[in-house]
């Protein structure tokens, strides 16, 4: 679903991608049927399969897709967006919709000491045209697999952004 949400919102089958926050690889797993150049960079420990490379310093080299698949909420500081070396950022992040503070304080997916950031659409947007980004699109398609059916607002929050400069 990832690979072809990225392929849909860019036109094409990118060249490489840099999966950061790759958990246990099923993604990048997913893109090497296709992909010719796939990378990874985690905290996690887990390894990556034999035909990905890890990537210790996301910032040195230049990558078509950069995905932040809900990884970039949990960085302490995250103004480096700004100087990532890619075409796209492909990101999905829990949609906070900033309802009143009792339903914040409520929210399944508030975790104050693991999510440093918080986004809803408006929010995110913002976010990456201040880094140089433009917004090709967002959606809520991860929704299909991961909303309850007892929720009647979106859940997670996708997006893509191409680098502008």
């Amino acid at each position: 679903m990832r690979l072809g949400y990225i392929i849909g919102s860019i036109g094409y089958i990118p060249n490489s991608i840099l999966d950061v926050g790759y958990g246990n690889g099923a993604f990048l797993s997913s893109c090497s049927a296709i992909i010719k150049h796939l990378y990874g960079n985690d905290i996690n420990g887990y390894k990556l399969p034999y035909y990905c490379n890890f990537v210790e310093n996301i910032m040195n080299d230049h990558y078509d897709v950069i995905t932040f698949f809900d990884s970039l909420e949990h960085f302490e500081d995250i103004s480096f967006v700004k100087d990532l070396k890619c075409n796209y950022v492909i990101i999905s992040v829990p949609n906070c919709h900033y309802f009143n503070d009792e339903w914040f304080k409520e929210w399944k997916h508030r975790k104050p000491n693991e999510h440093l950031y918080y986004f809803n659409t408006e929010s995110l947007v913002n976010f990456f045209d201040e880094c140089g980004f433009e917004c090709v699109n967002t959606s809520n398609v991860e929704d299909v697999i991961r909303k309850n059916d007892n929720e009647t607002y979106s859940n997670i929050l996708t997006a893509t952004f191409k680098k502008i400069n």
